[in-house]
Formats: C-alpha cells, sequence, structure tokens
C-alpha cells in the first residue's frame, strides 16, 4: 500500500484537533495509541527522538508533530474508503 495525497483539509482538521491539547498531553495520547497497536514502530519512534532532542519540552513537541503526522495520514485513508465506499453504492 502506498502513502495517500493528504488534503490539506484533512491535514487542518487533525491539526485542529491537536491544538485542543497540550502538546505533552497529545504526544502522550499518540505515544500510548502506537505502542499498543505497533510497539517496534514507536520504539524506533522514541529512539530517533530521544537522540535528537535534548530537553523534554523538545521531546514532547517533536511526539506531537509525528502524532499530526500520523494522524493525518491515517485519517486520509479513512476518507478515502469512506469517498470509495459511497461511490460504490451509486
Amino acid at each position: 500500500m502506498t502513502l495517500p495525497q493528504i488534503s490539506k483539509e484533512c491535514i487542518e482538521a487533525v491539526k485542529g484537533k491537536a491544538e485542543q491539547y497540550n502538546p505533552a498531553v497529545y504526544a502522550k495520547n499518540f505515544i500510548d495509541e502506537i505502542e499498543e497497536k505497533n510497539p517496534h514502530l514507536m520504539g524506533e519512534m522514541k529512539s530517533l527522538c530521544f537522540n535528537i532532542c535534548k530537553d523534554s519540552k523538545s521531546i514532547a513537541l517533536s511526539m506531537a508533530y509525528m502524532g499530526v503526522f500520523y494522524n493525518s495520514i491515517k485519517a486520509q485513508i479513512e476518507a478515502n474508503e469512506l469517498k470509495q465506499l459511497f461511490n460504490e453504492d451509486n
């Protein structure tokens, strides 16, 4: 499966939802979700982030950004699936 083209509207929607949270809370929610669903991916993301970032604020912001990217891809896949489903019904 290739990555979908992410629409501006999709990114803005995910970003808007993320902005409702403190970045550290959004990052923690993202970490918890991915650790449960894909622990190997989160392990690598943590390793990369912890090696690059030098303080807890930078780590939280970096993980929050990764969460926005990941959730944008996920939301676009879901939107594409819904669009395909509705197109098949017509």
